[in-house]
């Protein structure tokens, strides 16, 4: 709205523009006009909603001044300034269609009282009754967020507003802010956690007086107290006994709750501030079951940090131990990191979520379905995100876990597959020179791991099954054939013929030869 102040008087004039935060009380524009030709002129290009002029000006007067206005535009509201002595000015004003009048000296109290009325006045004027009530809830949720923001600092301004609010701003109080934990409690029950408190205050509205503030995600209440650390804390421990009342009796979701420290109507913003660290604070904490409570932290509030997470864990080793399938790994990996971002304590939920889906986002490079992360992903960011630093800890390692066990047993599928390559290969070349570096090389794992894989697949290790196998093809021709020993040891892979004789004679108990006299005799027995 426009505001046209006329007056002969520059230091009247100028007072009144400079002496107010006009855009504190909804006037965007302030005008100013030595007598009333300028004021008709001004009034003609500008339009202003309110005119406040001085009843007696040389040349044109205020009255007439009023007579003109109506005339071009009967609707605007127009205040005059009139002296004690003013009477007969004073009724002529009246009957000439005056909205008001203010008495010489001015009190800054009474006419911000008077602008207000004026200005809401127009409002209803140019609204539906319904319209209007929204606007004076949204007028003074607006006042009462820009107040709790710092950006109100008027005095008289604050001092009139609240009470328009039924709030006594004179004296010491305090903050609360109360935030539900779950998003969908945010947007459906918010309201009605507001009834449901505003009901169990009334108790205390006597002894200390509230005001509560409905804001787009959580409750702020503003509560007296007198300046006495003692009688503060004991209004302070008896609003937390409501508070857990309404948590256990109200059937609430869970919400968390956070104090200031003891201040004025001057100070709100850092006792607002304090109270919304102390509530954010609650995010590492355990709480207590429905609602955790933290009062402001020693010295000055510490906001939690709305940037990303600076992380210190080794991705790539994660990586590796996801799709190695080891479990322990990644616990401890994941562990360690949480563990140092919970003592650390310094990011806000919205910061660790925004890191927890960021690791989540890894885990698609790990072969873990698309629907599964995207499931977790949601959780982190929906209705039922997590109320804690834990839950966020306990949802990513729950993922983790499910990958890499699911990594684990694709990768043992996989292995065991290769394996059984590996042990088809032997079987054709094992007249070769087969070793578990020239095997585990094809195979692109560690010769280590490649042992402890074929011995989890056969059952014996790598060196003893190529022995077996080899030393079961040698009896086979010591049998069938008249091959020399050294000759048989040499086509079943052995160049060395005295170590062939002594794989042989360890695995069978007994030499080539022993065997092959052995099995003569037995044919000639046959044979009788």
């Amino acid at each position: 709205m426009k505001l046209l102040i006329a007056d002969d008087d520059r230091q009247i004039r100028e007072g009144i523009r400079e002496g107010i935060d006009w855009s504190e009380i909804g006037i965007a524009d302030v005008l100013l006009a030595s007598d009333s030709r300028e004021a008709l002129t001004l009034f003609a290009e500008a339009e202003p909603d309110i005119v406040i002029t001085d009843i007696r000006m040389p040349g044109m007067d205020g009255l007439e001044l009023l007579s003109r206005i109506r005339r071009i535009r009967p609707a605007t509201k127009v205040i005059i300034l009139s002296a004690y002595n003013d009477f007969d000015y004073m009724k002529r004003a009246m009957q000439y269609g005056a909205s008001d009048y203010e008495v010489k000296p001015i009190r800054a109290r009474s006419l911000i009282n008077l602008i207000k009325k004026m200005r809401d006045e127009i409002v209803k004027d140019r609204v539906t009754e319904e319209a209007y009530r929204k606007y004076k809830i949204a007028y003074r949720d607006s006042f009462i967020r820009n107040w709790l923001n710092g950006t109100v600092r008027d005095r008289l301004v604050i001092l009139e507003e609240l009470a328009q609010c039924s709030f006594d701003a004179k004296g010491g109080m305090f903050c609360a802010v109360l935030e539900p934990q779950y998003r969908e409690v945010r947007l459906e029950r918010l309201r009605a956690l507001g009834d449901e408190l505003e009901a169990a205050l009334e108790e205390m509205r006597q002894d200390a007086p509230w005001l509560l503030h409905r804001a787009d995600d959580r409750l702020v209440l503003v509560m007296k107290a007198q300046h006495s650390m003692l009688y503060f804390q004991q209004t302070k421990s008896r609003l937390q006994r409501i508070l857990k009342r309404v948590a256990a009796d109200g059937g609430c979701a869970p919400f968390a709750a956070g104090f200031s420290g003891l201040g004025n109507a001057a100070e709100i913003q850092r006792l607002y501030a304090e109270a919304e660290a102390a509530m954010e604070r609650q995010f590492y904490a355990d709480g207590e079951a429905g609602m955790p409570v933290g009062s402001p932290p020693a010295g000055a509030p510490v906001p939690l940090e709305r940037g990303p997470v600076v992380s210190l864990l080794d991705r790539a080793k994660l990586r590796q131990a996801v799709r190695e399938g080891d479990e322990a790994a990644v616990q401890a990996l994941l562990g360690a990191e949480f563990d140092r971002l919970a003592s650390e304590a310094r990011y806000c939920r919205e910061s660790v979520a925004t890191f927890c889906q960021t690791l989540l986002d890894m885990l698609a490079e790990c072969s873990a379905p698309a629907d599964a992360t995207a499931r977790r992903k949601a959780e982190l960011s929906g209705g039922s995100a997590p109320v804690s630093f834990k839950a966020c800890h306990r949802l990513v390692m729950e993922a983790y876990a499910e990958t890499t066990r699911s990594c684990r047993a694709e990768r043992r599928s996989q292995l065991g597959s290769m394996m059984r390559r590996i042990g088809d290969y032997i079987e054709r070349h094992y007249r070769e020179e087969l070793t578990v570096e020239l095997l585990a090389e094809q195979a692109g794992i560690t010769p280590n791991y490649f042992s402890h894989l074929f011995k989890k697949e056969f059952g014996i290790a790598f060196k003893e099954h190529v022995n077996r196998l080899r030393v079961n093809r040698a009896k086979e021709l010591l049998e069938s054939t008249n091959l020399l020993v050294y000759e048989i040891g040499q086509r079943v892979g052995y160049a060395n013929y005295a170590y062939f004789i002594q794989v042989f004679k360890k695995l069978e108990g007994y030499s080539p030869s022993e065997l092959r006299k052995k099995a003569a005799i037995e044919e000639k027995l046959n044979n009788l």
